[in-house]
């Protein structure tokens, strides 16, 4: 019996014995809208489906991926969905973002899409990056990995690109070109599925420097209001995140619900 006539052509088994790790596994599948059957380890469909997640090491299920504990739930789902789109030895991770009020990321391993995720600040948006690139680099550590980032939007992209050096300065980085990347009904996150299949030219530490202008003021103000609930931030502040001197971090800690 193939995948196909079984109907799991583009179905993740998962067959874990621990509950609370198959429970919040089930979970993150059911947020990314994959779809999934649940087995026993020893059940013959793991023998013959295209992607297996399990706690189990003691069979022989060809196309397994281990997943040993909480801490490695989401760098088996990256591998699980890798080896779903019929990738077995992946060469390329490609992280296209889409910087703005609300970003867009997108997960590509040779150009075939796996992941895509919404981030509300900068600093989201770079630690949901970190953990991507730190689960290929785990799961596919010959797989070279370069992030893409859209040059629509000056401020955030420079913001983004600060917070990501504070916490990944491994990954090449590139600025793309994100014209016509916003088609009429697409969402942030298609956007950034384009922008990781344009190339780019590579950053440069004056593509993190920004001019103090009144719009980023208030863009920043704005976005400080959507972090935290509060009207609270200065324009002397925000002049400080523009100048570099500190962060929305830094001045969200304490006061929201931790997306920056």
């Amino acid at each position: 019996m193939t995948v196909d006539n079984m109907g799991l052509h583009d179905t993740i088994v998962v067959a874990i014995n621990d509950s609370r790790l198959r429970f919040l596994v089930i979970q993150r599948l059911k947020d990314l809208r994959v779809d999934f059957v649940v087995r026993n380890p020893n059940d013959p469909i793991c023998g013959v489906a295209r992607s297996v997640l399990t706690d189990d090491a003691s069979g022989t299920i060809p196309h397994l991926v281990g997943i040993e504990s909480t801490d490695s739930i989401e760098d088996a789902l990256i591998a699980a969905l890798t080896l779903l789109r019929g990738i077995e030895r992946p060469n390329t991770a490609t992280i296209g973002i889409d910087p703005g009020m609300r970003f867009g990321l997108a997960l590509l391993i040779d150009g075939a899409h796996i992941l895509s995720s919404l981030a509300l600040s900068p600093g989201d948006a770079a630690r949901k990056t970190a953990l991507w690139t730190s689960a290929i680099r785990k799961r596919f550590p010959y797989c070279s990995i370069v992030i893409r980032v859209g040059n629509g939007s000056r401020l955030f992209g420079a913001l983004y690109l600060r917070s990501l050096k504070m916490i990944d300065n491994e990954s090449p980085v590139e600025l793309t070109d994100e014209r016509n990347t916003t088609v009429n009904g697409a969402d942030d996150c298609s956007s950034a599925r384009l922008i990781a299949l344009r190339g780019g030219v590579p950053v440069t530490d004056a593509d993190m420097i920004l001019e103090e202008r009144d719009v980023y003021v208030r863009l920043l103000q704005k976005l400080f209001t959507k972090l935290t609930g509060s009207n609270g931030l200065s324009p002397r502040d925000a002049k400080r995140v523009i100048a570099g001197e500190t962060s929305l971090l830094v001045l969200t800690r304490g006061r929201s619900s931790g997306k920056e």
